[in-house]
């Protein structure tokens, strides 16, 4: 099986709890707190592992939180490539009212990376890419990292021949789509972002993924589209739905980051596209299954994945917020 390298450039530790309702200007005693490796490509990584794959996780790290984000890896069993910078490892944290089933999701701003420190993360990702391995950029990106970084970044892993899958939001978004990747995955509300307009429909979302698409050479756009499962849209096929039998949430967080571990793993297999992208949305759904940051379980995944169904793209309004 080809080599799957992960990407991270604003990794975080993740810290779930959860209290029995949030109210302002009260001291919230939580419980049930936990710690947990974070960062896009970093669950990615963590979601392939789960799922019977082996990812390399590259990220840099600095301080105390770097240091216990790379021994929580190391229990895991997650191989690391942790490039070493000045700044600390900043911290998210999720809290689960109880009572209502709401979840709060605080995500802090990742410590700004040094050009010296962003050139080392480069140097470090394309000394490990080789020709047909998958490189997944996933997650946001720090001060520092500019649209001419990732560009450079993408391009030598061109020429190289590796496959680039992304996920990431804001400017990175279109940066990577200009690019030209393998399959860029936003969820519908960085999509609506990057197409300023809402995405109410169906049509909406397939309008505006074409448009990402034809920013550069990349070949496919996958649409996550929460509770809806996704939203395929390719160069050479027509747009399909991609979704799962409805069943209860219990968190959210990591669905995204389960989906793009499932698709990747399904990739590097030999499965086509569609079936990668079949593969990614149950392990998406297998992630709300299970309260805080514990992603997708391999048989949570192959209980949903013969319902997932595949159908054209319709003019159907999207149910979900996500």
């Amino acid at each position: 099986m080809p080599a799957i390298l992960t990407v991270t450039l604003n990794p975080a530790l993740d810290v779930c709890a959860s209290v029995p309702v949030v109210a302002a200007d009260h001291k919230l005693h939580c419980e049930d707190a936990s710690r947990t490796p974070g960062g896009g490509g970093i669950n990615v990584a963590r979601a392939i592992h789960r799922l019977g794959g082996e990812a390399t996780a590259l990220f840099p790290h600095g301080g105390s939180t770097g240091q216990l984000l790379c021994d929580l890896l190391a229990a895991e069993g997650v191989p690391i490539a942790a490039v070493a910078v000045a700044g600390v490892t900043r911290e998210d944290f999720a809290v689960r009212e109880t009572s209502t089933g709401r979840e709060f999701r605080f995500v802090l701003p990742g410590v700004a990376l040094q050009p010296g420190e962003v050139d080392r993360c480069i140097q470090e990702i394309v000394g490990r890419s080789r020709r047909d391995s998958f490189v997944v950029i996933s997650g946001s990106m720090p001060p520092g990292v500019t649209p001419e970084a990732l560009g450079e970044l993408v391009g030598r892993l061109h020429r190289i021949g590796a496959r680039v899958v992304a996920d990431s939001s804001g400017p990175a978004l279109a940066t990577l789509a200009r690019s030209g990747v393998l399959v860029v995955k936003p969820s519908r509300n960085e999509l609506s972002q990057y197409a300023r307009r809402p995405l109410p429909m169906i049509d909406d979302v397939v309008e505006a993924a074409d448009d990402l698409r034809r920013l550069g050479r990349t070949q496919a756009v996958l649409v996550s589209v929460g509770a809806d499962g996704a939203v395929l849209v390719t160069a050479d096929q027509p747009p399909c739905t991609i979704t799962a039998p409805p069943g209860p949430v219990v968190s959210t967080v990591g669905a995204g980051d389960s989906l793009v571990g499932g698709l990747v793993l399904g990739l590097a297999t030999g499965e086509r596209l569609v079936d990668a992208a079949r593969r990614g949305v149950a392990a998406g759904s297998a992630a709300t299954l299970a309260p805080g940051h514990h992603l997708c379980h391999p048989d949570d995944l192959a209980a949903l994945l013969p319902a997932v169904r595949v159908a054209p793209a319709g003019a159907r309004q999207v149910a979900s917020t996500g």
